[in-house]
């Protein structure tokens, strides 16, 4: 319920969001700019081959997914390394606090690296326009960030 309420709430602020930045645009006078250097962009990479692009952007969401399944695996191995932890200590206090933090550790490492890895592949696609390579770069970002985040509220939840 949290993850759809999150879901919900950042569509609303972004089209929020949109309306506002179209209203300061058309007051300001500079609606329809970004039309022009689409325009603009799209003549100066015409001369891309469409083959190579779709080869960049299938090996970009190749390794889009190649993250998402080493994320799906240190979660599946935290709860691993959680049921198996008392055994190894004792029922002690902390056999449940020690893999919960390290965890956690991993979860704000992943979060930190992710923007870095995400730009990195939105730039290998070489995007002919800004508006396409900033909507590949939000898609690519929210995807890993929501499986970091929520793999392992979901493997507790459904497993």
């Amino acid at each position: 319920i949290f993850c759809l309420a999150i879901t919900l709430w950042s569509t609303f602020f972004l089209e929020r969001w949109k309306r506002h930045c179209a209203e300061l645009a058309y007051r300001w006078g500079v609606y329809g700019a970004e039309d022009k250097e689409l325009t603009a962009e799209l003549a100066k990479g015409a001369s891309k081959e469409v083959s190579s692009v779709e080869v960049r952007r299938t090996l970009s969401w190749i390794g889009v997914l190649v993250l998402v399944l080493l994320q799906v695996n240190v979660m599946l191995y935290y709860n691993y390394i959680q049921s198996n932890y008392a055994s190894y200590v004792g029922n002690e206090w902390y056999s449940q606090a020690v893999p919960a933090v390290v965890y956690y550790g991993l979860c704000n490492l992943s979060s930190a690296l992710l923007y870095p890895i995400t730009t990195v592949l939105t730039d290998f696609e070489m995007h002919p326009t800004k508006a396409e390579a900033e909507g590949s770069l939000v898609i690519k970002h929210f995807t890993l960030t929501f499986v970091s985040e929520f793999s392992a509220l979901f493997y507790a939840a459904f497993v």
